[in-house]
C-alpha cells in the first residue's frame, strides 16, 4: 500500500496496529466496542500528534461513510462471532473495500478453540482483573461442543461482601478449509496463509492464531 491509503481495523483495542500505521502515513480508522481501549487509544494519538478516527461501537454496528484499502481483524476476532454473524461481517467488509482491496484476519486455529473448551475449570484471587477493580475470587469453566464446534467459557466474579456476577464468552472454531471456503462465499479471492515470518505471532500464541489474507472480487 502507498502512503495516504485508507487502512480500517476492526476490534481495534488500544490502538497498537493504528497507531503504526498512521506513523507511516496510512489514513486509519479504529472501531472497538471497549471505552476503556477507545479512551485510551485516543490519547495515545492525541499524544503522538497522529489523526486517528476511533469509533466506540461493536463491529456489527459499524457503518462507513467511505471504502478502504486495506481491513484488518487480528487476535482472533472473528471467532467470537457466530457463523451468521462472520458471514454477515466478511460480507460487509467485501462491499467496504474498494476494487482489489484486501482483507488481513487473523484467526485461531480449530485445535486452538478446541482447546480452550476443553480446559480444565480454575480458582483464582485477583486484586483487580478485567472485571472488577476490587479484590475478588475469580472462577473460570469451560465447555467444548462437539456438535457444534465451540467452546464457551463462564466466568464467575465473586466479591469479598458475597456478591456474585457472571460473564460469558465463546468461540467458533474453524478448519482452515473453512476459512478459506467462508472468505470466497463472502465476496473475497486470492485467499493465501501468511508466513509466520511476515506476520509474526508472539511466543504465547505460536501455532495459536495464523493469519489470512485475502482480496475483494473487482
Amino acid at each position: 500500500m502507498a502512503p495516504g491509503a485508507k487502512v480500517l481495523d476492526l476490534g481495534c483495542g488500544p490502538g497498537f496496529y493504528t497507531q503504526l500505521l498512521a506513523k507511516r502515513g496510512f489514513c486509519c480508522t479504529g472501531v472497538d466496542f471497549s471505552p476503556a481501549s477507545i479512551t485510551y487509544a485516543q490519547q495515545q494519538a492525541q499524544t503522538a500528534g497522529l489523526d486517528i478516527d476511533y469509533q466506540l461501537l461493536d463491529v456489527r454496528s459499524y457503518r462507513p461513510a467511505k471504502k478502504f484499502d486495506f481491513i484488518m481483524m487480528t487476535f482472533g476476532e472473528l471467532n467470537v462471532f457466530s457463523t451468521a454473524d462472520a458471514k454477515s461481517l466478511l460480507k460487509d467488509y467485501a462491499n467496504w473495500l474498494t476494487p482489489n482491496g484486501k482483507l488481513l484476519v487473523e484467526v485461531h486455529s480449530f485445535d486452538e478453540v478446541k482447546r480452550q473448551g476443553q480446559a480444565e475449570p480454575s480458582w483464582q484471587r485477583h486484586s483487580q482483573s478485567l472485571f472488577l477493580d476490587a479484590p475478588h475470587l475469580l472462577l473460570t469453566e469451560h465447555a467444548w461442543d462437539e456438535a457444534l464446534q465451540t467452546s464457551s467459557t463462564l466466568f464467575w466474579v465473586i466479591e469479598e461482601n458475597g456478591k456474585v456476577a457472571r460473564f460469558g464468552s465463546r468461540m467458533q472454531a474453524w478448519q482452515e478449509e473453512g476459512y478459506l471456503q467462508l472468505l470466497n462465499e463472502c465476496g473475497f479471492n486470492k485467499i493465501q496463509r501468511v508466513d509466520t515470518a511476515v506476520w509474526p505471532s508472539s511466543n504465547t500464541f505460536e501455532g495459536k492464531l495464523y493469519t489470512l489474507m485475502a482480496c475483494s472480487k473487482a
